[in-house]
């Protein structure tokens, strides 16, 4: 795994590990993208190596933080998520912006940061390029901050044939 610290370091494709709202082709529309995804462009996959959380935090002070899922490295874990291909750099940095994340967003406490996380699938996984997926430093759990009606949002969204494994690898029920 390694960190994307730069702009110059984004690709004009790439994969993306979405593992919370980003499973969906409906969490993807409403993000500035020009590709309009369906749900049979995303791949149901386990990234080796990740643990899923709610701790990226949205804050805007006075009020109390908003959180999100997130992952953090983790070698005696695995998260099922899904892939899906970014077509344009200009989507990349559309999907970062609007997820509020470093390096597109140059802030002392963006949400995310971006992660090169293409050695946590098996070898010989074919992608078109890098794959990168979205993580906050992790944060002890407080069901308090959980963003209004997010996990409702996320797991709504979800096939039926995905909610077992989602939920086995850290995921939420409503």
């Amino acid at each position: 795994m390694k960190q994307i610290m730069k702009m110059a370091e984004l690709p004009n494709k790439c994969m993306m590990f979405g593992y919370g709202s980003l499973m969906s082709a409906d969490g993807l529309r409403g993000r500035g993208m020009k590709h309009a995804y369906t749900n049979e462009e995303l791949f149901a996959v386990h990234a080796k190596g990740l643990k899923r959380s709610m701790s990226a935090e949205w804050r805007k002070d006075p009020r109390p933080p908003f959180r999100y899922y997130s992952v953090h490295p983790d070698p005696n874990s695995k998260v099922f998520g899904t892939l899906f291909n970014i077509h344009f750099r200009e989507d990349l940095i559309a999907l970062l912006a609007n997820e509020y994340a470093s390096p597109v967003i140059n802030d002392d406490r963006p949400m995310y940061e971006v992660w090169d996380i293409s050695d946590c699938f098996p070898s010989g996984f074919d992608s078109s390029g890098p794959t990168f997926t979205l993580m906050s430093k992790e944060l002890k759990d407080n069901p308090e901050f959980y963003a209004p009606g997010y996990v409702k949002y996320v797991y709504a969204r979800l096939p039926d044939r995905w909610k077992e494994e989602f939920l086995l690898t850290g995921g939420k029920k409503p």
